[in-house]
């Protein structure tokens, strides 16, 4: 009869121990699976080439491509700016693009339950935010080159 309650007792021991490890992997899911930066795809509304814009975000970084571009840019809570160069096509111009809540970060209301500890590293790591992977970029083509 012992012998039957330590058995019972070190299966729900197991059970506790294999449900704690499978909670801590669900944690910290934005950065796990989102990192820390991401890929963008940034075009003309146009579908204008070779228009240069110089994009910046809150995460300090400033870029100068020429559209369409793949950009990485590290996750911030903060506007992405992307500014069109003035040449001898295309006016000076402006545009912006705001950060939303990563959805990998409701993973972490599975496995943190309540706790903080994991959105926490999220908001520290910058994981938290994301931007749209994919902007269309409005440019005015000055009348010279229509």
């Amino acid at each position: 009869m012992l012998k039957g309650r330590f058995f019972f007792v070190n299966i729900i021991m197991k059970n506790i121990l294999v449900s704690a490890i499978l909670l801590m992997f669900l944690s910290s899911c934005g950065l796990i699976f989102g990192g820390k930066s991401q890929n963008i795809n940034i075009m003309a509304a146009d579908g204008s080439s070779d228009v240069e814009v110089e994009i910046s975000s809150g995460g300090g970084e400033v870029k100068t491509v020429k559209l369409p571009a793949n950009v990485n840019l590290k996750r911030s809570n903060s506007l992405m700016t992307i500014r069109v160069k003035e040449n001898g096509c295309y006016k000076k111009s402006q545009s912006t693009s705001d950060s939303k809540m990563n959805l990998f970060v409701l993973l972490d209301a599975l496995g943190g339950g309540l706790s903080t500890t994991s959105t926490t590293t999220e908001y520290v790591a910058g994981s938290l935010w994301a931007y749209d992977e994919n902007i269309m970029v409005n440019v005015d083509k000055k009348d010279s080159c229509k």
